[in-house]
């Protein structure tokens, strides 16, 4: 959606996550592991798809991935 407005994107914050309380394991559609599919490739896809955005800046853009201590759980 963003990339059809056709505008520079400055700043990308990667926030997104996710941990299955139950400890199960689930797979994605594509055969990846649901957790690490959202906390990781998820990020990466929408950061590949905004390249061209960030590319555009007129600002050194900055792309922000953030990430939590939830590993400890």
């Amino acid at each position: 959606w963003f990339r059809s407005l056709g505008k520079a994107l400055d700043v990308l914050v990667c926030n997104a996550g996710m941990l299955p309380l139950d400890g199960a394991v689930r797979l994605t559609a594509q055969g990846n592991e649901k957790t690490f599919s959202v906390n990781h490739l998820g990020h990466m896809l929408l950061v590949l798809h905004l390249l061209p955005s960030l590319l555009a800046s007129s600002f050194p853009a900055r792309c922000v991935l953030l990430s939590s201590m939830v590993h400890q759980y």
